[in-house]
């Protein structure tokens, strides 16, 4: 019977359904019996080459998943309320938001900084202005 020597090692899981790396997204709320009675509401967004959360109605993470950043991303997210979203693996550059397909502003970006606004949502993009 074998024996193990040392510490072991943290136990790790990996999707074998195909090639990729699986890619985990935790979305932590921090509360107990008094100030949490209930969990927010969660949900995926996905655009192929980015994934996230659409939180609560009122906030919107996406990241990148691809190895290089991109120039543009496409979701929808349907709320009455203000969200704050924040789209991590932009490449650098200037950004027009659009809401529904009206731009609702421009930011420029450095790299590896993330684009954040806030907006009443539908279905927003946001495209490098050097690729239009």
């Amino acid at each position: 019977m074998g024996r193990i020597l040392g510490r072991q090692s943290p136990a790790e899981a990996e999707d074998v359904t195909d090639s990729s790396f699986s890619k985990y997204l935790t979305v932590m709320q921090i509360g107990d019996s008094r100030t949490l009675q209930k969990m927010a509401d969660i949900s995926k967004l996905s655009d192929g080459v980015f994934t996230g959360a659409f939180i609560n109605q009122n906030r919107v993470a996406m990241f990148n998943t691809a190895d290089v950043p991109q120039l543009s991303l496409s979701y929808s997210a349907k709320s009455s309320k203000k969200m704050l979203h924040v789209i991590e693996g932009l490449a650098a550059g200037s950004y027009r938001v659009s809401l529904n397909g009206k731009s609702i502003r421009e930011q420029s970006i450095q790299s590896m900084e993330p684009l954040f606004f806030e907006a009443v949502a539908a279905a927003t993009s946001a495209s490098n202005n050097n690729s239009i």
